[in-house]
């Protein structure tokens, strides 16, 4: 199939929608805003299991990073080493945690894999 992006994306949506996964769960925030950007993301239910953990794992690492040294660890003085590697294993557990939530949910759902829409 050498279907567009839009047409794909539009057969995804469609199957997602008639789904039991909700819409809020298929179109994240960063999705939508990466669709409004002109990017061209797959919904994160046809990612692969390695680019949601490259993509959702250092995007939660650097924020929840940010926002644990500002309202925090900036008053207690934590050492810039903890606070990065603390960042790096919130991200890399959150990144493994969401990816095989999207397969098993994906799989639970009966979801047909990107290159076949």
């Amino acid at each position: 199939m050498d279907d567009s992006y839009e047409d794909r994306l539009a057969r995804a949506l469609a199957e997602l929608d008639a789904s039991s996964i909700s819409a809020l769960n298929y179109a994240p925030p960063l999705f939508r805003i990466a669709r409004r950007l002109g990017l061209r993301p797959r919904p994160p239910h046809y990612m692969s299991f390695r680019r949601a953990v490259l993509l959702l794992g250092p995007a939660f690492g650097v924020l929840w990073g940010a926002m644990m040294w500002l309202l925090q660890w900036q008053n207690a003085e934590v050492p810039t080493v903890v606070v990065l590697l603390a960042s790096l294993l919130a991200g890399a557990l959150f990144g493994l945690a969401m990816a095989g939530y999207y397969r098993w949910a994906g799989s639970q759902a009966g979801l047909s894999k990107w290159e076949d829409l």
